[in-house]
């Protein structure tokens, strides 16, 4: 992970080393285990980019589904 770092320049990222340290187990747990294998296989995913994960909204309490149909469905009554 050390050499992984390094090639990418990313040696005081701390986000960016959880991110090598995450793809690493994957691959080793995957079965990738040989050192040189494993360093390409992680260079190589490393590359790909990154989608973020859809942005789900659950239906709020009152039907809504954003924070504005929320406030558009409270009524506060003194």
């Amino acid at each position: 992970m050390k050499e992984i770092a390094q090639a990418k320049g990313i040696v005081g990222d701390p986000v960016a080393i959880n991110a090598v340290t995450a793809c690493v187990a994957k691959l080793y747990n995957r079965g990738t285990q040989e050192r040189t294998q494993l360093y390409a296989s992680a260079m190589e995913a490393l590359e790909q980019p990154v989608t973020p994960p859809p942005k789900h909204i659950l239906p709020d309490a009152h039907g809504g589904s954003s924070p504005e149909d929320l406030n558009a469905s409270v009524t506060f009554e003194h």
